[in-house]
């Protein structure tokens, strides 16, 4: 087993778990926007937030589930690329 093979799972790893937590985060999203997979919708979490002190609710909660839909496809499909994440620690 090369260092090749070592490289190959780590990627392996990595697609898993963005694949893994990017859908979730996703999912978490749509049900805070549409109510599917269990979750509030819009009036729901919009509601939340008003309790929370963030008004007006439902536009906050839009707002949320808008970035984490966005946010979780991203991280699924692959953004931000690798040379990107961090560019102070110079060469990843």
């Amino acid at each position: 087993m090369g260092a090749g093979f070592a490289m190959e799972r780590t990627d392996t790893g990595l697609l898993a778990i963005r694949l893994v937590v990017g859908l979730l985060v996703a999912g978490h999203g749509v049900g805070n926007l549409f109510g599917w997979l269990g979750g509030y919708g819009l009036d729901g979490t919009g509601a939340i937030f008003e309790r929370l002190g963030f008004r007006p609710g439902r536009r906050y909660a839009a707002l949320a589930g808008t970035v984490e839909v966005v946010a979780g496809l991203g991280l699924a499909l692959g953004w931000p690329p690798r040379w990107r994440r961090r560019p102070w620690w110079g060469r990843c």
